[in-house]
């Protein structure tokens, strides 16, 4: 009796309704007759004059409210479907501002369809019902483990709620909607107009139909007996969707809200300084009350040589935050923990007072007010900046695009995601028209929080080194083209996000430095594409005899061993203690590794750069740029100072500073005529810019001797360029304000010239620069002129690579291009050109068939149309300690096959089963490239990699159009 008593209150309290309530009192009072009339009568009258009291209160309650529900029913428009009343989608919008109590009707809801559950199948197999502590018992959860949310609250496109003109996904279009819009569904429910049963929408977050005949996605929603999985029911026809993600992490019962801060982040070291001053402040004073009491920030690196990818990297550092298990194989499930919200948030825009980070009930774009754009966002449908939403919802628009490079795309893609999926609950805020239809509307934009609430701003990192954004004309030509796919209602977005995520954790990093007193814990997380592993461990570091320049003179020999486990040395000191270590194990000193600078080599083309105080990411950029640590690594500690070093190589012509290409675009104005943009690299960044006839040059990005500075200058109002002398721009020029975009260094001459033309109109101020002698007419005056500086010299050293297909035949390149055209790669080695050979070198050359690539001797190699190369003669070295698999040289060879008339190239073991050899040598070891480093000794070889100093803006150590101008 009790129980129902229970219940029946439970159901009353919580009813959608209290006419519901008292039909559920009604229902208790039989069932109560029926099973305790074991009971004392005078405790059954005892109850039923409760039940009474109850119930007439509940009747003066009806009395009270019914005029207030009759005259909101009149402002709500109402549409019969399936024999029940339902509200329209700005009636569900505005029901969306009481998330807690819609929560607590669903909830009790579950509760007591679990209790008659139990019940049931107490009466049918004479078992208890579950503890109170049984998972399936307690607060109700979804399928994926999360408390159930309110179906109008949540969004979901089952609701009522999905905004006017949201697309569905694209099988739910292509089927009839089966579903009504009440949550209703089963012989339960009433049928629909056709006569049919209802379903559960299969593509939201309640696909399940209960026994009782509610949609939902708890575990007695989808496992109790008679239940329907719509959403497995109609998997295939779905495809692979976010319902194939793992379960989110369990609810841990915390207290407060905990929000998760995710950072995308590269090379912004003095970024992130400012960031954790300024969130100890935020997180005391932002919000007062605080509504947020565990801040956790994710610091999302990505780390590779692509261009930046800013949703790849929240993708990622989500992924761990929830035990995407399927994204990683360094992800674990017991990694993931309970949160309220995750936010994408950009280092360089902090929020002021007043920004809510808890409020993500529905998808919000904290960063509606944005100083660079008048306290607004650039235009009504961005989605770009800080957002924030439930896990739930990255969850359901399968996060952000993996496939965004360089900048700009990605926040528009999301903003058709949450299009797609019914999550857009702003309306034209704040580009409204006087007077406009479509103020209150939703389904046009993100929901922004109210004016006032969600300004953001950049001051208080002005006094950090901005990095310049790199961008990529290929990549963005791709951004564009995925953009159109997506916005003509393409369903890429369903295979593309957190379900194809595909990374490694190449390091992870805490900080609770802040935790107690701030509330703030930080995670800083390296990650590379795909799920092959990058350790750092096995890159090789050899270290000279007698390096540690002490009276015991350690060590005596050349020491060649990997990096080690360990935490990673990611700074010059920490590597330099690493390898003090490695150079005196038994603990001794080491004086020689106290000022120590490094020799990092890039194997696969053999060139290096010195790494010396002064290039704190040198060894961050030089180890990400890397396709595997152990094979195209090396790292050679030299105790010398750096301009020893580097003279040594100048010395021995083993230097190379060369010039990088950069070209002029044209694009059309929309009053006619063409504006112009410089860009680094030889090729035009797409995005509506052209090539400009002739408009490819090289040129210095560091001032030499004999060229003068060229600048120019962006304005981001109308994406115009002025080109001055100099390495300044004016800070305001014809009414705009004008901001450095780059400086070239070129010689005197006439190949190209600029003019700058400045007209009533602030668009059409602006300059031009061409492949021609003068740039005066047509309103420009003709400023200066100059030419290109000229193509360097090709670089000393090589790396060759050699590939093999299934027959033997090989592929023999210096551009490391050995794994294409169904060659694989099988071996690499270092050598020098042949102009470059000393006298005792030994002297190739690679001789291109339609048979294969061969390498011949030096006498025959007169007339070949492929190139040469030199080795140096074998030498020994003293050894102290080299690590078995760092001691490999390659063994080359050409011969025969057995019974085949056609030469080939074996590798190795290879060469044990040819006849005839007609080549056959050691290429040099990893020990042979460290001991080529000139000034050492007299019998040092001539240098077997090359040291290049141009600095050009890219996320390589070697950037590819520098790259072009070495070979």
């Amino acid at each position: 009796m009790f129980l129902f008593f229970s219940v029946g209150m439970l159901g009353f309290c919580n009813s959608q309704s209290q006419i519901e309530g008292l039909v559920w009192f009604g229902s208790f009072w039989c069932l109560d007759s029926f099973f305790c009339s074991p009971w004392p009568r005078a405790m059954i009258s005892i109850t039923r004059i409760l039940l009474i009291l109850i119930v007439v209160a509940c009747g003066l309650t009806i009395l009270v409210s019914f005029n207030h529900t009759f005259q909101m029913a009149k402002l709500v428009p109402s549409h019969v479907h399936g024999g029940q009343s339902t509200l329209d989608t700005g009636t569900m919008s505005r029901l969306m501002e009481f998330p807690t109590a819609m929560k607590n009707v669903e909830r009790s809801l579950l509760a007591l369809e679990q209790h008659i559950h139990d019940l049931d199948e107490e009466m049918k197999g004479g078992r208890s019902p579950p503890k109170k502590d049984d998972a399936s018992v307690g607060e109700p959860r979804d399928a994926s483990g999360s408390v159930g949310g309110v179906l109008a609250a949540s969004g979901s496109s089952g609701s009522a709620a999905s905004t006017a003109g949201a697309g569905r996904p694209e099988a739910a279009n292509q089927r009839e909607q089966r579903w009504r819009k009440d949550r209703r569904c089963g012989s339960n429910a009433s049928p629909l107009p056709d006569g049919k049963v209802a379903e559960c929408d299969p593509t939201g977050d309640f696909a399940c139909c209960s026994a009782l005949g509610w949609c939902g996605g708890s575990k007695q929603h989808c496992l109790c007996k008679g239940c329907v999985n719509y959403k497995e029911k109609y998997a295939k026809e779905l495809g692979q969707s976010v319902a194939s993600l793992p379960p989110m992490p369990p609810k841990d019962g915390h207290k407060g809200k905990t929000v998760v801060v995710i950072i995308p982040f590269r090379d912004r070291e003095s970024h992130l300084k400012l960031f954790k001053q300024y969130w100890r402040w935020f997180s005391e004073h932002g919000r007062i009350p605080k509504t947020v009491q565990h801040w956790v920030v994710f610091v999302a690196e990505q780390f590779d040589s692509e261009t930046f990818n800013r949703g790849w990297n929240f993708n990622g550092a989500l992924a761990i935050a929830s035990a995407l298990t399927t994204a990683s194989p360094d992800i674990k499930p017991d990694m993931g923990f309970d949160f309220d919200c995750a936010v994408i948030q950009d280092i360089d825009y902090l929020p002021e007072k007043g920004v809510d980070y808890s409020d993500c009930e529905v998808p919000t774009q904290l960063s509606a007010e944005i100083d660079r754009y008048n306290w607004k966002t650039p235009y009504l449908t961005s989605a770009g900046g800080i957002v924030g939403m439930s896990l739930r919802h990255w969850r359901k628009i399968n996060g952000f695009g993996n496939n965004y490079f360089g900048w700009g795309g990605e926040d528009d893609e999301l903003h058709h995601r949450l299009r797609l999926n019914g999550l857009l609950y702003g309306d034209c805020y704040p580009y409204c028209a006087k007077n406009d239809a479509k103020i209150g509307k939703p389904g046009q934009s993100i929901k922004r929080p109210k004016k006032g609430f969600g300004r953001f701003s950049g001051k208080f990192m002005h006094s950090a080194n901005h990095t310049k954004r790199i961008t990529d004309s290929r990549a963005y030509a791709r951004n564009l083209d995925q953009l159109r796919e997506i916005g003509s209602g393409g369903s890429r977005w369903k295979t593309d996000g957190l379900n194809s995520l595909a990374f490694s954790i190449v390091d992870a990093q805490s900080d609770t430095a802040d935790k107690e007193t701030y509330g703030i814990t930080y995670h800083h997380v390296k990650m590379r594409r795909g799920k092959k592993p990058f350790h750092v461990k096995d890159v090789p570091v050899a270290i000279p005899p007698g390096f540690c320049q002490s009276s015991k003179v350690l060590p005596a020999g050349w020491v060649l061993q990997k990096m080690g486990e360990g935490s990673i040395p990611w700074d010059l000191d920490a590597l330099r203690s690493r390898i003090a270590s490695f150079a005196a194990p038994d603990g001794s000193e080491c004086p020689g590794a106290r000022s120590a600078n490094f020799l990092l080599v890039d194997r696969r083309q053999q060139v290096a750069k010195i790494f010396h105080s002064g290039m704190e990411r040198m060894l961050v950029v030089y180890l990400r740029s890397l396709g595997s640590a152990m094979e195209d690594a090396l790292i050679v500690a030299d105790p010398r100072p750096a301009e020893v070093i580097l003279q040594s190589f100048q010395e021995q012509k083993a230097f190379a500073d060369p010039p990088t290409f950069f070209c002029v675009c044209t694009s059309k104005l929309k009053k006619g005529g063409n504006k112009y943009s410089v860009h680094q690299g030889d090729h035009c960044s797409g995005g509506g810019w052209d090539a400009v006839e002739g408009g490819v040059w090289r040129a210095y990005a560091q001032h030499k001797e004999g060229t003068k500075a060229i600048s120019w200058c962006d304005n981001e109002r109308y994406w115009t360029q002025i080109f001055v002398k100099g390495t300044s721009c004016p800070e305001n020029w014809a009414g705009l304000k004008w901001i450095h975009g780059g400086t070239f260094y070129v010689k005197d001459g006439a190949s190209f010239c600029s003019g700058t033309r400045k007209t009533e109109s602030e668009e059409t101020s602006f300059s031009k620069l061409v492949a021609k002698k003068n740039c005066g007419g047509d309103g420009f005056s003709h400023d200066f002129s100059f030419d290109p500086v000229p193509a360097p010299d090709p670089v000393a050293s090589i790396g060759i690579c050699i590939g093999q297909d299934a027959s033997l035949k090989a592929k023999i390149s210096m551009m490391d291009e050995c794994d294409t055209g169904g060659f694989s790669h099988v071996a690499r080695f270092a050598a020098r050109r042949a102009v470059y050979a000393s006298k005792s070198d030994r002297i190739f050359c690679v001789v291109p068939s339609g048979d294969g690539d061969l390498i011949r001797a030096g006498p025959r190699c007169s007339g070949s149309k492929g190139f040469d190369f030199a080795l140096p003669a074998e030498l020994e070295h003293t050894i102290a300690r080299v690590a078995p698999e760092l001691a490999k040289a390659w063994r080359i060879c050409v011969g025969f096959q057995s019974g085949k008339d056609k030469a080939t190239v074996g590798v190795d073991d290879q060469c044990e089963n040819l006849q005839g050899l007609t080549v056959d040598f050691k290429a040099p070891s990893l020990l042979d490239i460290a001991a080529s480093t000139p000034g050492r000794d007299s019998a040092s070889p001539a240098p077997l990699f090359t040291i290049v100093e141009e600095e050009v803006l890219c996320f390589g150590f070697l950037c590819p159009h520098v790259l072009s101008g070495l070979k």
